[in-house]
């Protein structure tokens, strides 16, 4: 750039550029070498985003210095009760969930067992913290792991500790529990890791199939009460059908006691249109008295007593009336049948 002579020098800063520029004093009449200045500072101006931008992504790109506390040397569970076996591939799973983190760098279990073989530092029999502790010291690592898994009724519970090699003491401490299979003991030292790394945790085996116990119980005492509500309601509905029938019982009863002490209707028809008149029951005298003109002898008068009522046409019975009878009653007279 022609203008770069102007600049008197730069100094680079972590977070910073600074440029420094000479202007020298121009005179009134030097206005063309005043707009040069001012163009290059304009093009300086433009010029220190991309340098800082170049540092920023250099900064980005650049790898995280790892220390001591990075590393970390992760020892076989404890199993205190139960098959010694399911040791080995439970620590397996720990070493291979905490090497899927960006957090710490594993230290490989046969370089572990190479360097402290050099150093003839016996690990059978090696179960008390301390022990574990001088162990990580001698491989220079910053934090080891320590697990244990016991089993107790049908219920494993599992620990696991970070400890800190330079002072001894546990940063974390983290524990599960699975009433399940030995094979399902994998899921709970995912979660054990998980958990030591601040990650998330789906719940286990045990507590998915308590909440699903949970929400069975719960279900069913939801039936429970639907079925004893529905059972009242039926009920009820029930006594009311009851009560209503017997109310109507009551209404009948009471019509017919009514209608009895009233006796019968005192007329009737029938289909053809006759009249019937009701006798009452009662005590009469039937026949004609000795000095009637044109009685009878054999109408001697005589005490009748009706112990029914019934009823007797109002007038005679016509010929279509009967005539209608006996063809819908299909009547024959004796004359009509030869008797």
């Amino acid at each position: 750039m022609a203008y770069l002579d102007k600049i008197r020098g730069y100094d680079i800063h972590p977070k910073t550029i600074r440029i420094h520029i000479l202007f020298p004093f121009y005179p009134l009449n030097g206005a063309v070498q005043m707009k040069k200045a001012i163009t290059t500072l304009f093009a300086l101006l433009f010029l220190i985003p991309a340098v800082s931008g170049a540092f920023a992504a250099e900064k980005k790109n650049k790898p995280e210095r790892k220390t001591v506390d990075n590393y970390i040397a992760i020892f076989d569970f404890e199993v205190t009760t139960g098959d010694k076996g399911i040791s080995r591939p439970l620590t397996d799973n720990v070493i291979h969930e905490l090497s899927q983190s960006d957090k710490y760098e594993v230290i490989d279990r046969g370089n572990m067992n190479k360097i402290l073989k050099e150093q003839k530092f016996q690990m059978s029999g090696c179960v008390a913290q301390e022990c574990k502790v001088e162990a990580g010291q001698i491989l220079g690592v910053g934090k080891i792991v320590n697990g244990s898994v016991g089993i107790v009724g049908k219920t494993y519970h599992l620990t696991l500790q970070l400890i800190n090699v330079q002072t001894g003491k546990i940063e974390i401490s983290v524990a599960d529990k699975c009433k399940c299979e030995l094979d399902e003991l994998i899921d709970s030292t995912t979660r054990l890791a998980k958990k030591l790394l601040g990650e998330k945790v789906d719940q286990s085996a045990e507590a998915v199939a308590k909440a699903k116990a949970e929400e069975i119980e719960k279900a069913k005492v939801e039936q429970t009460a639907k079925a004893k509500a529905e059972a009242e309601a039926a009920a009820r509905a029930e006594a009311a059908t009851r009560t209503k029938a017997e109310e109507m019982e009551r209404v009948k009863a009471a019509e017919i006691a009514k209608a009895k002490a009233a006796g019968p209707e005192q007329k009737i028809n029938n289909s053809i249109g006759m009249t019937f008149v009701y006798i009452k029951p009662g005590t009469f005298m039937m026949g004609s008295p000795s000095d009637e003109p044109g009685r009878f002898d054999n109408e001697t008068q005589h005490q009748v007593t009706l112990t029914r009522g019934y009823y007797m046409g109002e007038t005679e019975v016509a010929v279509g009336q009967w005539r209608t009878f006996a063809r819908d009653s299909g009547y024959r007279t004796e004359a009509e049948t030869g008797g």
